[in-house]
């Protein structure tokens, strides 16, 4: 497929995902989701779904930004392509489950889309990549032991207490 078919097909999925939900709502006019015969015991407060706008909205903005030459211009945006359309598709996948699906299928769908946000998020920024060792002069930061960071990056002395290290010789 070609760049320029990967970015629009983001666009597209991005603007589905907002579409979808007129169509197809397992949540319109007060109904539950497929469940068992057991109401469930945890229910989130409707509210709690608001959150759910933003995340369209930032989705589409991300959309059409990658669309832009800006977007076109940052190699992010091609690598990280066919994820969001696996994110962005896979919320709709997860409103038809929740309607008229299996309640695992719930599961395995959102499972499939953590899996694409984490490797999205790994392929779109430097976070594994390790930063060069700073020498610090006069404090000493913790051992390395006991902070709590990325593995294989050295301490960041910015993130750390200072503390004194005591040597009977200086």
């Amino acid at each position: 497929m070609t760049d320029t078919f990967l970015r629009f097909l983001v666009l597209a999925t991005a603007a589905v995902q907002i579409i979808f939900p007129y169509f197809v709502n397992p949540f319109r006019d007060g109904a539950q989701p497929v469940r068992g015969t057991e109401p469930s015991q945890i229910e989130p407060a409707e509210y709690a779904f608001a959150i759910w706008g933003p995340i369209y909205l930032l989705a589409v903005v991300y959309a059409v930004w990658q669309v832009t030459p800006a977007g076109r211009a940052a190699p992010e945006t091609t690598r990280i392509a066919p994820l969001a359309i696996s994110l962005y598709a896979g919320s709709s996948v997860w409103l038809a489950a929740a309607q008229y699906g299996p309640l695992w299928a719930t599961m395995l769908v959102l499972a499939i889309m953590a899996a694409c946000a984490v490797l999205a998020l790994k392929l779109g920024t430097d976070i594994t990549r390790p930063k060069p060792r700073q020498k610090s002069r006069g404090l000493r930061t913790q051992s390395p032991h006991v902070q709590v960071g990325c593995a294989g990056q050295p301490p960041d002395p910015r993130w750390t207490l200072p503390t004194l290290k005591y040597s009977p010789h200086s």
